[in-house]
Formats: structure tokens, C-alpha cells, sequence
């Protein structure tokens, strides 16, 4: 997605057969300094309800949500397919398996955050088990604890923001499903169609192409303002 098109919005991102090992340790120690009740939306909340359908519900809700991050920042990181879905298991069954007496305290750092060290606590004991070659991104391993912090942040924060940008597209296209406005934003804007061939196509005016750029990147801003006030 062109940056110029898209007025500087961020560009949008994109179960291996064999039982994954136990989670490490130091994902579930970290998950233990977190308090459901503390969050904004309720998503830990509903988590911890006693009401099957809305805990099931949550869960799901919470899958959907972070395994794509999980995963994308386990590939971009240099783990294979099957491995980065190894990892994915041992992440969320570290979370699960303090999920009834997780605790989040936004003084002690976003859940993203969080997330992010079980991730790479996850990579890091994966790679050991699995005698996996030096797994890198941008030249930094993740087995010398301690270097190129700022690189895996980085990377953390772009995969973040790609899987925040994905859910806002859903969002705003399924708003607009019933106009040309979204698919004459798609061409022009992602697709990089010229305006006179997307107008052509849609039977709109140059004039109208224009306009379904800015309603639909003000659109996505918003929505990923309002996705971003939601997380934790």
C-alpha cells in the first residue's frame, strides 16, 4: 500500500499435527503480574466470567485477536511455518494456564507488552528444544538476550500495527459493503489504479474517486484509533 495514497496511514499486514510442548516457564511467571479488572474493555473480564457461552466467546475473541501478531512476528523472526505454529500453542497455553487468576496492571506496561516477551520467550525456548539455526530478524538473534532490543521492539510494534490496520480495513469495508465508495478506495488507493480507470470501471467521476480516498482514510483512522483505545 503506497504511503503517499494512503495519506502516511501504516501499510496492512498480511497447526503443526504433533502435540506442542509445555509452555516456558517465564511466559507464565510474567502473566502472573497481571488484573482483569483494571481494563477498559472487558475482554479479560469476560474471560474470567462464569458464564460458559461468554468465557468461550472471549477466548475466541482473544485468539483472533492476538494469534495473527504471534504468528507473524515468530515468522518474520526466522521461524518456519511449522515452528511459528509451535510457538503460537506455547504462548497461548502459557496464558491459559494462568488465565483464572491473570492479573493486569497498566502500571507495570501495556499487554502488549507482555505478549510480546512471551512471544519471544516462546521463540527462544523453541529454537534450544528444536536445535533450530540462528534465528534472526534484521541480523539480531534472539538466543544473546539483551541485544538489538530496539530492532524486535521494532519489529513487535510493525506487526502490531499491520494486524491493527487489517482489522480496521474489515471493519470500514464491511460499513461501506453496500457502495462503491470502499472498492473505488481499493483500486485507487491499495491497488494503485489510475483514478480516470478506476472511475471508468465504477462509473464514478474522477471528482468521486478522490472523495472515496478521504472518507475512507479518515475512516480507517478513526478505527484504528477507536481498536488502539480498546487494547490494553
Amino acid at each position: 500500500m503506497s504511503n503517499e495514497r494512503m495519506g502516511d496511514l501504516p501499510e496492512a499486514a498480511s497447526q503443526s499435527s504433533h502435540e506442542p510442548a509445555p509452555p516456558p516457564k517465564p511466559a507464565a511467571e510474567s502473566a502472573s503480574d497481571f488484573d482483569p479488572a483494571k481494563t477498559r474493555p472487558s475482554i479479560f473480564g469476560r474471560i474470567l466470567s462464569e458464564e460458559g457461552g461468554r468465557r468461550e466467546i472471549a477466548w475466541r475473541e482473544f485468539y483472533d485477536r492476538y494469534v495473527p501478531i504471534i504468528r507473524g512476528f515468530a515468522r518474520n523472526m526466522g521461524v518456519n511455518a511449522n515452528e511459528s505454529e509451535d510457538v503460537v500453542q506455547e504462548v497461548l497455553i502459557g496464558f491459559f494456564s494462568v488465565g483464572s487468576k491473570f492479573v493486569y496492571d497498566p502500571a507495570k506496561g501495556r499487554f502488549r507488552g507482555y505478549l510480546r516477551r512471551a512471544t519471544l520467550n516462546a521463540i527462544r525456548a523453541r529454537a534450544r528444544r528444536s536445535k533450530l539455526p540462528s534465528v534472526n530478524i534484521e541480523g539480531v538473534s534472539v538466543e544473546q538476550p539483551g541485544t538489538g532490543v530496539k530492532e524486535v521492539e521494532e519489529a513487535w510494534d510493525a506487526e502490531w500495527e499491520r494486524h491493527t490496520l487489517s482489522r480496521a480495513m474489515e471493519r470500514v469495508r464491511e460499513d461501506y459493503k453496500d457502495s462503491k465508495t470502499f472498492r473505488a478506495f481499493e483500486q485507487y488507493a491499495i491497488m494503485g489504479l489510475g483514478a480516470t480507470e478506476v472511475a471508468e470501471k465504477l462509473e464514478m467521476t474522477r471528482e468521486s474517486i478522490y472523495q472515496a480516498k478521504t472518507r475512507i482514510t479518515e475512516a480507517l483512522r478513526d478505527v484504528v484509533r477507536q481498536i488502539e483505545s480498546e487494547e490494553p
